[in-house]
């Protein structure tokens, strides 16, 4: 996977409402990675999704989800500190019937503001020219945002984490984190959800690695 993804361009889509606002799919890029509930997605459906991380909350039944796969021959990525059913038949069949696609993967980052940021932990460890990064953006200070795969407005029901406060400083501290990695790997970081009214991470990439005109009139 390291030789795969050297030099080359990855653009992660997760699940925040700039995923929808933002035109991503106007960029040139090599690699599409994304998460739990892409297959959702109207912009994701027909594109080829190279790889996707799947998470506890995911359906391992859903045939959707099975089919797009499938049929893209996704590379699927499961965190075994963030999965806590891999002992039921539900995703001992998923395991089974997907094992030559299947790595494991632990980021060695535990924060609260959820995949995106461990994806992009990953695509920046491979080393590859650019990484686009979209969807990874918060809440307003009400703690609504729509999802850009399942539709919902904030947070879902169960959720454990209902501060904005901590969301805001964990989302700044992950984009801190991932520009570091950025930096020391020699990898160019753009955050394309830059500006929009729920992408708190904006307040760091403005500063540390704003995205240039040239991407801009893209999007």
């Amino acid at each position: 996977m390291k030789e795969m993804y050297s030099g080359k361009k990855i653009m992660i889509v997760a699940g925040g409402p700039s995923t929808n606002d933002v035109a991503w799919e106007n960029l040139d890029y090599d690699y599409l990675w994304t998460c739990n509930y892409f297959y959702q997605n109207k912009k994701l459906k027909d594109k080829k999704v190279d790889l996707a991380i799947l998470g506890n909350t995911v359906n391992f039944t859903n045939e959707d989800l099975r089919n797009k796969l499938k049929e893209d021959g996704s590379a699927i990525v499961i965190e075994p500190t963030h999965i806590r059913k891999t002992n039921t038949e539900e995703y001992k069949n998923f395991e089974s019937e997907f094992k030559s696609s299947i790595f494991k993967y632990d980021a060695g980052y535990r924060n609260m503001d959820g995949v995106g940021i461990r994806l992009t932990i990953l695509a920046l460890s491979f080393k590859p020219s650019e990484v686009y990064l979209v969807g990874h953006d918060g809440y307003s200070k009400d703690m609504k945002a729509v999802h850009a795969f399942q539709g919902h407005d904030g947070l879902q029901k169960g959720a454990t984490y209902t501060d904005w406060n901590m969301w805001y400083e964990s989302i700044l501290n992950s984009f801190r984190t991932i520009h570091e990695l950025a930096l020391k790997n020699k990898v160019k970081l753009y955050n394309l959800g830059e500006g929009h009214k729920k992408n708190i991470g904006t307040e760091v990439s403005s500063k540390l690695f704003p995205l240039p005109e040239q991407i801009k009139t893209k999007l």
